[in-house]
């Protein structure tokens, strides 16, 4: 009968220390301010004078929506091309750049990036090496898109903005996803992932450097005057934001965050967009940048 006690006793130490380190874990994740998205997004831009641009769709139709963050409400709508995969905007008053993946007549791989007005106007087409999985941010006008190849042939291409221009091509290892680039003090970056659970890679870009984390982790980012990458880290049912120190690329911090979350934007006024999506809906999370800061690190810089 004691050892029986004794056992329910430790099982209940247990369950009270689980409930202490959820609720340990909930008390110190950053409070977004939330706002409904459409369903089946895709990506998002975060837009001047608090909007957000969301590329969301089917396997047969895709549309933006411009979305006040305010008070949650659709500003606009408009249907876009199908095979849309990305979007990133060229500046926060747009144009957007919405990256394709699609198929010919022929069966063959094709992609291109398309530039649209935020009513919903096309204004051009530049046809890609191929099928483009993912744009960056811009940064001092000019993005990268992720272009793929046969198999897992991957390359990264400079594209001039606003001009829809496309410039140098970047080899880059077989299976890269989510890129992405950062300015890091003057440096510039590309920061991608690798496999799964994911292998953050900073790429510096005019000397091709590498620096890699040992840290799991996929999606990765930066955000304005940060002196970090940050990463979406997805294990045991629980989501994290990671930050990565450069150049060590060790863990600084890591944040709890909402477990539907799939990508963190830069905003024009230096908050943090986060968005989430489920199969059925997805939402928009709002976060002031300081949520994100680093123990001991000015979110200016070092």
């Amino acid at each position: 009968m004691t050892v029986v006690r004794l056992r329910r006793a430790a099982g209940v130490v247990a369950m009270l220390a689980f409930i202490a380190l959820l609720a340990s874990c909930a008390s110190f994740r950053p409070k977004g301010r939330i706002i409904a998205g459409p369903s089946g997004a895709i990506g998002a831009a975060a837009l001047s004078n608090d909007r957000a641009a969301v590329l969301a769709g089917t396997a047969t139709t895709r549309a933006v929506f411009i979305i006040d963050l305010k008070n949650g409400s659709t500003e606009r709508s408009f249907g876009v091309t199908r095979e849309a995969s990305g979007m990133a905007a060229a500046t926060d008053a747009g144009p957007l750049l919405i990256a394709i993946a699609a198929t010919d007549r022929r069966g063959g791989a094709v992609g291109a990036i398309e530039q649209w007005s935020l009513d919903g106007r096309k204004l051009a087409t530049l046809p890609a090496p191929g099928p483009v999985m993912a744009i960056t941010q811009v940064v001092d006008g000019t993005a990268y898109i992720l272009v793929r190849g046969n198999a897992k042939a991957r390359a990264a291409v400079r594209l001039s903005v606003p001009a829809v221009r496309f410039r140098r091509t970047i080899p880059l290892e077989a299976g890269v996803e989510g890129l992405q680039q950062c300015k890091i003090g003057a440096l510039n970056f590309l920061v991608y992932s690798l496999g799964s659970p994911g292998t953050i890679v900073l790429r510096e870009r005019s000397s091709g450097v590498e620096l890699r984390s040992d840290v799991a982790a996929r999606n990765p980012t930066c955000f304005d005057g940060h002196p970090n990458v940050f990463a979406i880290q997805k294990a045991s049912h629980v989501t994290r934001v990671v930050a990565l120190s450069v150049p060590s690329m060790l863990q600084d911090s890591a944040i709890p965050a909402n477990r539907d979350l799939v990508a963190l934007y830069d905003t024009p006024d230096h908050a943090v967009l986060g968005l989430n999506v489920t199969a059925q809906t997805s939402t928009l999370e709002l976060y002031p940048q300081d949520a994100f800061n680093v123990p001991g690190v000015s979110p200016n810089g070092p």
